[in-house]
C-alpha cells in the first residue's frame, strides 16, 4: 500500500518510490529500515508501535451526530479548512516518527503524525471532541509545554514535523517554529517595562562582536547545520555539540588568553575520539 515503502536513504527518511538514485549525488547508496522501529528484516521495519500512537491519540473522527445518514461535507469557507488541507497529506509511512529523535527517547512521545492528526480534529468542526482532543497530547508531560493552536498548525508535528520536512524536501521550503525570536521579543518587552534603556556601543569591538553573532555565529551557522542534518540525519549532526566547547577553547586561547594544560589536550583527545567512533559506526543495512 501506499506509504508502505519509507526507510532511510543515506542518513534521511525518504520514501523509496520517490528517491532517484541519481539524484543523491553520490555513487554509494546505503539504504536502512526506519529508526525508532523493531527491525523484523532487512530493511523491513514492525510499524506496530508506530500505529500504536495513532490508536493512543484516538486519530479518528467523531461524528457529533453519529446518526446523520448523509454525508456532512466542509465548506471552502469554513474556519480552519485551509490549515487542515495543507496538514492532510500524510500517508502514515512513519518517516517523520523515524525522523524524530524523541520517538525513541521518549516514552509515551505520540510522534509527529499522530499529533498532526490530532490538531487536524481539533481544528474540525464537524469532530465532536473538538478542543477537547488537545488533552490527548498536552496532557503528557513530554509535550505539555507546547499549547495545540492555529498559531502552532503550519507546524506539522510542532518540532519534529518541521525538522523532518528539512530532511525528507531540502527544496520545498519549511516553517520552522519562532521560538528564539519570540523570546528575543519577550525578553526587550521585559527590559522595556523595566525602564532599563537600550544601549549601543559604537566601539569596534562591539560591532564586529555583533556581526559575528547575527553572520557566522546565526546565519551561515544554521545554514550549515541544517545542510548536516540533511546529509547525515539528527543523531548524527547532534554530535557537533561535542566539537562546540573545542571550538570556544580555540577562540579562548586566541582572544582571552586561555592557558593550554595537559589536562585541556587529554579532554580534547577523548571527545575527538569519541565523535570519530560514533560516526564511523556503521548503521544496519
Amino acid at each position: 500500500m501506499c506509504g508502505s515503502c519509507a526507510v532511510v536513504v543515506n542518513g534521511k527518511e525518504a520514501l523509496a518510490c520517490q528517491t532517484s538514485i541519481g539524484a543523491l549525488g553520490t555513487d554509494v547508496v546505503r539504504i536502512s529500515p526506519l529508526r525508532a522501529l523493531p527491525v523484523l528484516r532487512d530493511v523491513m521495519s514492525d510499524m506496530a508501535p508506530f500505529f500504536d500512537t495513532l490508536k493512543r491519540a484516538e486519530a479518528a473522527l467523531r461524528p457529533k451526530d453519529p446518526n446523520l445518514k448523509s454525508l456532512r461535507t466542509m465548506p471552502p469557507a469554513a474556519p480552519h479548512r485551509a490549515t487542515i488541507e495543507g496538514q492532510n497529506g500524510c500517508i502514515t509511512c512513519g518517516a517523520c516518527f523515524s525522523a524524530c529523535e524523541w520517538s525513541a527517547t521518549r516514552p509515551g512521545y505520540l510522534g509527529p503524525a499522530a499529533m498532526n492528526r490530532v490538531l487536524m480534529l481539533a481544528l474540525d468542526e464537524r469532530d465532536a471532541l473538538g478542543k477537547a482532543r488537545e488533552a490527548l497530547v498536552t496532557r503528557r508531560p513530554v509535550v505539555a509545554q507546547y499549547e495545540l493552536s492555529d498559531e502552532l498548525a503550519q507546524e506539522t508535528g510542532l518540532i519534529c514535523g518541521g525538522q523532518m520536512e528539512v530532511f525528507i524536501d531540502p527544496l520545498r521550503p519549511t516553517p520552522l517554529l519562532p521560538a528564539a525570536s519570540l523570546r528575543a521579543l519577550f525578553s526587550l518587552a521585559v527590559a522595556l517595562a523595566s525602564g532599563r534603556a537600550l544601549g549601543f556601543e559604537p566601539t569596534a569591538a562591539y560591532v564586529l562582536s555583533l556581526a559575528y553573532l547575527a553572520g557566522l555565529g546565526s546565519i551561515i551557522a544554521f545554514a550549515c547545520y541544517l545542510t548536516l542534518l540533511q546529509r547525515i540525519g539528527p543523531a548524527r549532526a547532534g554530535y557537533i555539540g561535542v566539537m562546540v566547547p573545542i571550538v570556544a577553547l580555540v577562540v579562548s586561547a586566541a582572544f582571552e588568553g586561555f592557558r593550554w594544560h595537559v589536562l585541556t589536550f587529554a579532554g580534547i583527545a577523548i571527545s575527538v575520539a569519541g565523535n570519530v567512533t560514533v560516526l564511523r559506526r556503521r548503521e544496519p543495512t
